[in-house]
């Protein structure tokens, strides 16, 4: 009867192991990916400003699951189109910022740089946070981003 228990638990525990895995894969699979995809819904843009060789404006999308991405963009004054394109990912403290700066100069003359905020927004006490007790607050948050991001 005893063995009947353990064969039993652990006939249960590779299920939920088994099954575990396969989900976990297929939520990183072509297909989790696409069924968790939105739409774009809409794109707006407004002036930001100017700089010595480019145009700057605000760029935020909105998609059909509720999530909307900020952007700057910067467009050269100069050359002709078509334009180049780079997409800079500066993190979560720098995000849409980093396409202005300056250091950039030589190659926001002759193309487009886009820069998207990170598409998280973290307390700032958790930005700061040595507290161990904080640590799940900012895993869940991880999580967040995974599943916003599309």
């Amino acid at each position: 009867m005893r063995l009947r228990s353990v064969v039993a638990v652990i006939a249960t525990l590779g299920l939920l192991l088994s099954g575990g895995i396969g989900w976990v894969l297929y939520q990183g699979s072509a297909r989790g990916l696409e069924s968790r995809k939105g739409r774009l819904q809409q794109a707006a843009t407004t002036p930001a400003g100017t700089d010595a060789v480019s145009d700057l404006f605000d760029l935020t999308l909105g998609s059909s699951t509720g999530s909307a991405v900020r952007a700057m963009v910067r467009v050269p004054r100069g050359g002709s189109p078509p334009y180049p394109a780079v997409v800079l990912v500066g993190g979560i403290e720098l995000g849409r910022r980093v396409a202005a700066l300056p250091g950039l100069n030589a190659i926001a003359r002759y193309a487009i740089i886009v820069s998207p905020d990170y598409p998280i927004v973290l307390e700032p006490r958790l930005l700061e946070s040595a507290d161990p007790e904080d640590l799940p607050a900012i895993d869940r948050q991880r999580v967040e981003a995974f599943y916003r991001c599309e």
